[in-house]
């Protein structure tokens, strides 16, 4: 059963979310736009929150229409896959967002998992 402290934390960062998308806790979204490994990286990260007890939204939509790879809802934060983006990218992020950014590269997480999982 999940905490009352959690479920707050959870509702306080739902809050920041366009209540005009459909944002279902726990559910991957894909796209053919992007690349397998931008992919396969959300999909790793959002388990790194699953197996940690934490929740997740997948391409979240802030109520200023901005959009996240994965949103960490227990803290609040915006989690961006990055493979080419500049920084000054993320940087906009930053300061458009309405939580922390956080910055993965795709590479890097998913070739962490695949030699965790070839062990």
């Amino acid at each position: 059963m999940m905490s009352l402290k959690k479920t707050n934390k959870n509702k306080e960062s739902l809050k920041l979310l366009d209540n005009a998308f459909n944002h279902k806790s726990n559910v991957l979204k894909i796209s053919r736009n992007n690349t397998l490994y931008h992919e396969l990286a959300k999909f790793f990260l959002a388990w790194e929150i699953l197996q940690a007890g934490g929740d997740f939204v997948s391409e979240a939509i802030f109520t200023n229409g901005k959009r996240t790879d994965v949103f960490n809802l227990e803290l609040c934060e915006a989690w961006e896959v990055v493979h080419s983006e500049k920084e000054s990218s993320i940087e906009k992020k930053r300061e458009e967002y309405p939580c922390k950014v956080m910055k993965f590269k795709s590479t890097e997480i998913v070739d962490f998992w695949i030699k965790k999982i070839m062990k």
